[in-house]
């Protein structure tokens, strides 16, 4: 699913405003603030593309995941993702090394823009939350920054403790772009949740 010539995935569109593409995001309001929450680690490394963040075994999902979720939702979001991971590019040999920050993530959604963004979406907004966050939802927070959908399933599957993230590419000067939700640390490298709330939880 790369940037603006994307595969178009019948079931879901993870983009906003300047490009929509099946299964990542909605459209977003770019602010300049940005939360920063994650501990560093040692650097590992990831394959330099957007299929590097699909999750699609368990033991990755385990993190962004409460422990008595059932495993029926666990299986038909691993069918989710495997789907949606034939659609994204695969550049092998070409990784990049990541770590548990904020910054890292942002590093690393910047080498892989072209899969997402078009080249004048240069700018990264970044906003995070805590699945227990994102279950409040409160209006003044971090957590309204994201798809509403990620309430619904914060309430229902997220693991309160883990940390999520909310990006946008937009264009300099905009406040609107191209936005991916749920994104999280697995323990290993960065991973995605795509739109659970379609197509898993409903």
């Amino acid at each position: 699913m790369p940037g603006q010539a994307a595969i178009a995935v019948a079931f879901f569109a993870l983009c906003s405003a300047c490009l929509v593409l099946s299964g990542c995001g909605e459209a977003d309001k770019g602010s300049a603030g940005g939360d920063s929450e994650g501990s560093l680690t040692a650097a590992n490394t990831m394959m330099r593309t957007a299929k590097a963040l699909v999750a699609v075994d368990a033991e990755r999902l385990k993190p962004a995941l409460r422990s008595d979720v059932d495993p029926a939702v666990v299986e038909r979001l691993i069918a989710k993702h495997t789907q949606m991971s034939t659609g994204y590019p695969e550049r092998p040999g070409e990784t990049v090394e990541v770590e548990n920050t904020p910054e890292s993530l942002k590093r690393f959604l910047s080498a892989i823009q072209t899969d997402f963004a078009g080249p004048d979406q240069s700018e990264i907004i970044l906003h995070s939350a805590t699945g227990r966050e994102l279950a409040e939802y409160a209006p003044d927070s971090s957590a309204y920054h994201f798809a509403g959908g990620a309430k619904t399933v914060a309430q229902q599957i997220l693991n309160p403790d883990t940390t999520f993230y909310r990006i946008s590419y937009i264009k300099p000067g905009e406040e609107r772009g191209m936005s991916l939700d749920l994104l999280y640390w697995d323990g290993q490298q960065w991973s995605i949740l795509i739109k659970p709330w379609r197509g898993v939880l409903d």
